[in-house]
């Protein structure tokens, strides 16, 4: 729960974000919210807005927005794959997504909330991730017997150039990701901006992955000079 301030008088909302969000959960910080009309408490946390706008930490709704862009054809990389079942079941951990390609070859996918701001780059996460570490050990594990696996880091931060994982956060993630990548898990990132008047918006289907230095160089030097990353 969240105690929040609206029209003056103190109330409560939910949140499904398990993150600290240390650096943008504190007094002071503007909100939005979904009210609530018919539960205990007055709504739930939609948003909060940062330096370059509103950082969407709601992840049912970062969900509906990957769901809706690949229902919408515009994830080239999901682009064949078929939604078969959410919440399935692989190893010891229950991930998001099982997907099915046209030759029925299963695909296991994972869905990360990228809402932790390192510099110019939306990172994942912001606190310790057990949980987080053994989806990723799952994927590998699941790629080196020859099955195929999928990260999706749902970047939903404005002003941001690229995904890298956090190296203050959980530094066991970045080493994790590395391990996965050269299992044959496909990393991927996706980057989403809320206009509270307006919706969700799929800003960039394809957001570049940094997982080492010289990419973050390279990332850096075409932010710079004003060219796509």
């Amino acid at each position: 729960m969240v105690e929040v301030r609206i029209d003056g008088l103190r109330q409560e909302v939910a949140t499904n974000n398990t993150g600290r969000l240390s650096e943008l959960m504190f007094q002071g910080k503007r909100a939005l919210c979904l009210p609530n009309l018919h539960g205990k408490n007055a709504g739930k946390l939609l948003a909060v807005e940062d330096d370059h706008g509103w950082a969407m930490i709601d992840t049912a709704w970062q969900m509906r927005a990957f769901e809706e862009a690949h229902r919408r054809k515009l994830l080239p990389w999901l682009e064949g794959e078929q939604l078969l079942k959410r919440n399935p079941r692989l190893g010891e951990s229950v991930l998001d997504y099982l997907f099915e390609d046209e030759g029925k070859t299963p695909l296991f996918a994972e869905l990360k909330s990228a809402v932790f701001r390192e510099e110019s780059f939306a990172s994942y996460p912001d606190c310790p991730t057990l949980r987080g570490q053994r989806h990723l050990q799952e994927l590998t594990q699941h790629s080196k017997t020859g099955g195929r696996s999928l990260a999706v880091f749902v970047c939903a931060l404005p002003g941001v150039i690229a995904f890298r994982p956090s190296r203050s956060g959980d530094p066991k993630i970045g080493p994790l990701l590395k391990q996965a990548v050269a299992a044959g898990v496909e990393v991927r990132s996706i980057h989403i901006v809320l206009n509270p008047r307006y919706g969700i918006f799929l800003h960039n289907a394809d957001l570049p992955v940094v997982l080492y230095e010289d990419s973050c160089h390279l990332c850096w030097s075409k932010h710079q000079a004003g060219e796509p990353t």
